[in-house]
């Protein structure tokens, strides 16, 4: 109980129970960026009216069905990320730390997901960043990670008759009640997208380190990155070789199949992505993570010295001794915390400036 009212949110779970409701979860979204300000109002509205939580909540799923016949959604929940919150609160917040109506139902059919590719495009900055980027461009994404999943727009609130009749067992008191409702109370509805629930980047939670990057400055020219996915990929696995070899780790050699990459080219016409490299063995975990580290420098820092060339190496152009990109940020594997992760700051950043400005840092090691 909350302010005398029941409140119902679903925690934070595992994320092996969450790869289960993939395939029978979606989740309504804010459609505008003052979305959360309208669900509150109208949250407020229904409170007023004496309803509770539990039957708002029962008022969404009876929207959702009526709108989506052909799928049976059977719970709809306000998940939070950390602490619990109203259903009035649950779209605060932005990125990570925003909640989510999720609705649990039916099976959704294979041919209308995509989550598994898109789970990692979304992990490069966010489903908005992928959604906007440059259409046509040369990104360096797996094949089939650019094909749509289905996404519904769904007005909650009180249907109106022709769409309250589409829905699959909606008994006639639900019916009758509904009808009879004020002509100003069915006015008031939240348009959201229903789309499929998709869960945070698995190269990332498999990884000992995850890098984002981004290129500084647009190409003139209508372009995109230099390198194919695979050049890059490959240059990546030479490049960390090298780094090891210098700071004379005595581990295996990395392999294609240790690195992880994708990339897009943004709305801005920048090249944007994410670089992870697989966890191998715990004996190697901090030394690879070490290695990660030093990799990112290499990739980020804005040393000008005659010395500081050996310590640069560019993903867009495939060069070494120069720079084009930036890091966003890096996160690593916590030593005995199975896949949590921990941030890594590197460097300082500038207000409005999405990438960190790199020094020396003390930072040592032999040149490549």
């Amino acid at each position: 109980m909350i302010g005398g009212k029941r409140i119902t949110c679903e925690e934070n779970q595992a994320e092996g129970d969450e790869e289960e409701q993939t395939e029978s979860t979606a989740t309504l979204s804010p459609t505008t960026s003052y979305s959360a300000d309208l669900l509150q109002r109208w949250v407020q509205i229904w409170h007023i009216l004496g309803v509770e939580e539990v039957d708002i909540l029962e008022i969404i799923l009876l929207t959702v069905n009526c709108h989506l016949p052909d799928w049976r959604g059977e719970a709809v929940q306000n998940w939070s990320p950390s602490a619990p919150r109203p259903l009035r609160g649950v779209w605060e917040g932005t990125g990570a730390g925003q909640g989510q109506l999720r609705i649990r139902g039916a099976l959704i059919p294979a041919s209308s997901r995509n989550t598994h590719q898109l789970r990692e495009t979304y992990a490069i900055s966010n489903q908005q960043g992928f959604d906007e980027r440059k259409q046509g461009a040369q990104h360096h994404l797996p094949a089939g990670a650019e094909r749509c999943q289905r996404k519904e727009k769904v007005r909650v609130g009180i249907p109106c008759q022709e769409i309250l009749l589409r829905g699959n067992d909606v008994s006639g008191d639900k019916q009758s009640t509904m009808l009879g409702a004020p002509l100003w109370l069915k006015k008031v509805q939240i348009t959201t997208w229903w789309e499929l629930l998709v869960p945070g980047s698995a190269m990332e939670s498999e990884s000992s380190v995850c890098i984002r990057f981004e290129h500084l400055k647009a190409p003139q020219q209508n372009v995109g990155a230099t390198m194919t996915r695979q050049q890059t990929r490959s240059q990546l696995v030479d490049v960390l070789n090298k780094i090891q070899q210098v700071c004379e780790a005595e581990n295996d050699p990395f392999k294609v199949t240790d690195i992880g990459y994708m990339a897009y080219i943004n709305k801005e016409n920048k090249l944007e992505g994410i670089i992870t490299i697989q966890k191998r063995a715990r004996e190697t975990l901090e030394d690879d993570i070490a290695m990660g580290a030093m990799l990112a420098f290499h990739i980020g820092n804005n040393v000008q010295s005659v010395t500081a060339h050996s310590f640069k190496w560019c993903p867009v152009s495939g060069e070494y001794g120069q720079t084009q990109c930036g890091v966003t940020a890096i996160t690593a594997a916590h030593p005995r915390a199975g896949r949590s992760r921990r941030k890594m700051v590197m460097g300082t950043q500038r207000a409005g400036k999405r990438t960190w400005i790199i020094s020396a840092g003390g930072l040592e090691t032999g040149p490549l």
